[in-house]
């Protein structure tokens, strides 16, 4: 296993860390501790839903678009933030598209952005 490849995967179980079990269809689920807040009074939260979107006829008869995506959002005590997306899939009379699996995270401890793609494994980090 390559060292980008492991880097890799442990910041995808990082990010985990973030997200609580899965839930069925589009839910919202507040921790325990109904007072857990960020510094900037934002409530703890993870967010899971699914999203179908049908285009037709923008461009013309031939024009047929669906898109669907699935995706979770989680907020920290510290104000660090996930942006899951397990799926996104386009199509298309012509074809289909497919991304992801991909996450964006902002990890405030080191005030630092982070995007994994899953897809093509590839890790970047910045600052804000």
């Amino acid at each position: 296993m390559s060292c980008r490849l492991a880097f890799t995967l442990a910041l995808v179980a990082a990010a985990l860390l973030f997200v609580m079990p899965p839930l069925v269809g589009a839910q919202s689920s507040v921790p325990a501790a109904s007072n857990c807040r960020t510094l900037l009074g934002i409530p703890c939260v993870t967010i899971h839903y699914k999203q179908s979107q049908w285009q037709l006829f923008r461009s013309g008869l031939t024009d047929v678009r669906h898109f669907q995506k699935k995706q979770t959002f989680a907020v920290r005590l510290d104000g660090s933030t996930v942006n899951r997306t397990e799926k996104a899939v386009g199509a298309t009379l012509s074809g289909v598209t497919d991304r992801g699996p991909f996450s964006h995270m902002y990890l405030a401890p080191g005030d630092q952005v982070v995007r994994i793609n899953d897809q093509s494994r590839t890790y970047s980090s910045r600052k804000p």
